[in-house]
């Protein structure tokens, strides 16, 4: 699985301006084929990078046109 995958295979949202992708892990990673312990892991990194804020059962990108996540996509 690639940072691209998880990036562009989930339902999006909006929240307050922000895009937000509102679907357990476990979901996501059924989604985009992948074990769930890799998209929680990838996730994690987003969320210590600042590219992401995670809540139970969404993920909002923080913003998408950040340099790093512009990379990733």
């Amino acid at each position: 699985m690639t940072h691209q995958s998880l990036i562009h295979s989930a339902p999006t949202g909006t929240d307050t301006g922000a895009d937000t992708i509102r679907m357990p892990r476990e979901r996501i990673a059924q989604h985009i084929s992948s074990a769930r312990e890799t998209v929680a892991r990838i996730l994690k990194r987003f969320s210590e990078d600042g590219l992401v804020k995670l809540k139970r059962g969404a993920i909002t990108l923080r913003d998408k046109n950040q340099p790093k996540l512009l990379e990733i996509m």
